[in-house]
C-alpha cells in the first residue's frame, strides 16, 4: 500500500506539523510507504482552464500544457492507494496552494468543449482522510467554513472516498491525540 500526502501548509504551523509526525510514525510502525508532497516546494503554474486536459474520454488523465511539477504530483496521485489532504483554513475556505492545485486536477476529468457537465474519470475505489487547521472551534469551523467540502471534493476527483478527518482548531486538541489520529489513519489503511 502506497499513501500519497498532500500538504498545502504556506508557513510553519506547529499543529498540523505534529499531526503529520504521528501519521508518518504510524504508517511507518504499519511498514507503509508513503509519499510526502508539500506544495510550497513545488513549481505549480496557474491553471488558465484552456480544457485541453479534459478532451479525451476514458479513466486515464489528461495532459496539462503546462510542463511543471504538477506533472509528477499526477504520477505520484495515481498511483496511490490512499491519501491524505492537508489544508488550513484561510478566509474561510481552503488557502491560495490548494486552490491552485485543486484547479490543476481538472486532468482528473472529462470535460469536452460544448459539454456543460464535468464527469469524474475516476471512480471512488481508494480511500482518504483530511486534515485541516482552524483558529475557530470545531463547531462554527464546520458550521460557517467550507475547507473540509472542499477538500472532500478534492478526494473525489482523485478517485477517493474521506473516511476521516482531523480538524485542529485551538479547543480540540486532535493534532496532540495520538490515537484520535491513529484511528483516522487506520480506517485509511482498512
Amino acid at each position: 500500500m502506497k499513501i500519497v500526502m498532500i500538504d498545502a501548509s504556506v508557513k510553519e504551523n506547529q499543529e498540523i506539523t505534529r499531526c503529520l509526525e504521528i501519521v508518518r510514525e504510524y504508517l511507518e510502525k504499519a511498514d507503509v510507504s508513503y509519499r510526502y508532497i508539500s506544495l510550497k516546494t513545488q513549481n505549480i503554474s496557474p491553471c488558465i482552464n484552456c480544457r485541453s486536459c479534459t478532451q479525451k474520454e476514458g479513466e486515464k488523465y489528461g495532459k496539462c500544457v503546462f510542463n511543471d511539477d504538477m506533472d509528477a504530483i499526477v504520477e505520484e496521485l495515481e498511483s496511490g492507494d490512499g491519501f491524505i489532504f492537508v489544508c488550513p483554513t484561510a478566509v474561510f475556505t481552503i488557502n491560495r496552494m490548494f486552490r491552485k492545485f485543486l484547479d490543476r486536477l481538472l486532468v482528473f476529468e472529462y470535460w469536452p468543449i460544448g459539454n456543460e457537465k464535468i464527469k469524474h474519470r475516476k471512480k471512488k475505489t481508494k480511500k482518504s482522510i483530511i486534515i485541516t487547521s482552524n483558529w475557530a472551534p470545531y463547531f462554527i469551523g464546520k458550521a460557517f467554513f467550507n475547507t473540509e467540502i472542499v477538500l472532500n471534493e478534492a478526494c473525489e476527483i482523485v478517485g477517493a472516498r474521506t473516511v476521516g478527518d482531523v480538524y485542529l482548531d485551538p479547543l480540540i486538541q486532535h493534532g496532540n491525540d495520538r490515537e484520535y489520529i491513529k484511528k483516522r489513519v487506520q480506517r485509511l489503511m482498512a
